[in-house]
């Protein structure tokens, strides 16, 4: 008798099954081949010289290596459809994420942005799902004493507008919630009434004179290229005909007011889709620009000192986009226009 040692490999056949993937789109399929697991034996085995029989003593388990599935995933994530009302910026090869902010944008998922995800460069999906937290990481915005705060650049390097046209910028416009910024403004504009003895103010309506001259003079000007005739000192509050801005006014409407006048702002910065619209950092910025300017403030205290003014006061602020300027050599420039009233009884 003798004994010899050998080694026995079974194999184990792989299988197959389907996944859904989100991040793929519909009708997309992605596939990882699998591969075959083994069993491997080591057995001792007496035979008998004379006859060359042999029987196995011993089996033993020496290595096994699973079998892998070939898994075959199939997209669910729906396709982007083209919004002719949407802005979608491009990607640049200027994007750069400083001290690796990108993750830290956790309202757009768990593994923040993603520049060549598209919906994380659409104007309409950042406004509707950036969290405010998120947006003001960009905001031109000021503290209340009137300085500056601090930008993420690293975001606004994905999101900046200066390669966009005057279409695209008002499509960003009209993505902007006026209501919105309204309503943000007149809490700010309404403490500070309060605080003086002042009859709150309140949001003149989308079918008013204000709005309408509103939104008039803030897209006027900003189409001239600055919020004064000619970006001249002595243009301040014309119209770009070179006209008063109240000739934008139905003449009927005066006979209506106890007092009435108009505050502009303009800004040209390195603006994002995000940062325009912002609503709530856009109506704190330009309210604390007026509010540091003693002429802008006073029109916003409409009725301190004239008590006559100081009852029904209604306001609307309106904002013009343009992608020129005739006093900056920034790209885009922002005008912030509010008209302000005190209406009869």
């Amino acid at each position: 008798m003798s004994e010899v040692t050998e080694e026995e490999t079974e194999t184990i056949s792989h299988g197959s099954r389907t996944e859904n993937d989100s991040n793929l789109f519909e009708g997309e399929i992605r596939t990882e081949n699998g591969r075959d697991g083994f069993k491997r034996y080591r057995k001792i085995i007496s035979v008998n010289n004379k006859t060359g029989e042999r029987t196995v003593k011993s089996r033993e388990l020496v290595e096994t290596k699973d079998a892998v599935d070939t898994i075959t995933y199939n997209g669910t994530k729906k396709k982007r459809v083209a919004d002719p009302t949407d802005v979608v910026v491009p990607t640049s090869d200027e994007n750069y994420d400083i001290d690796g902010t990108w993750k830290d944008i956790k309202s757009l998922g768990e593994n923040g942005l993603d520049p060549n995800n598209e919906d994380h460069r659409s104007a309409k999906y950042l406004h509707d799902n950036l969290s405010q937290a998120d947006k003001d990481r960009v905001a031109v915005d000021t503290t209340d004493d009137g300085d500056e705060l601090p930008r993420d650049m690293g975001l606004i390097s994905v999101w900046k507008v200066s390669r966009l046209s005057q279409a695209e910028l008002d499509k960003l416009e009209q993505i902007v919630d006026n209501r919105k910024l309204n309503e943000h403004f007149m809490e700010l504009l309404n403490e500070e009434r309060t605080r003086k003895g002042l009859t709150p103010a309140t949001i003149a309506s989308d079918d008013s004179e204000l709005t309408r001259v509103a939104n008039v003079r803030a897209n006027e000007m900003a189409d001239h290229g600055s919020l004064r005739y000619q970006g001249k000192e002595e243009g301040k509050h014309k119209r770009p005909d070179g006209s008063r801005w109240s000739t934008a006014y139905d003449p009927e409407f005066y006979k209506q007011t106890n007092a009435m006048t108009e505050n502009t702002a303009e800004t040209t910065t390195v603006w994002d889709i995000v940062s325009l619209t912002n609503e709530k950092a856009l109506a704190h910025y330009f309210y604390t620009v007026w509010k540091h300017s003693p002429g802008h403030y006073a029109a916003m205290m409409m009725g301190d000192g004239y008590s006559p003014a100081n009852k029904n006061v209604q306001f609307r602020v309106a904002l013009g986009f343009a992608n020129h300027s005739l006093t900056s050599d920034n790209p885009t420039n922002v005008v912030a226009i509010m008209e302000i009233a005190s209406m009869m009884d």
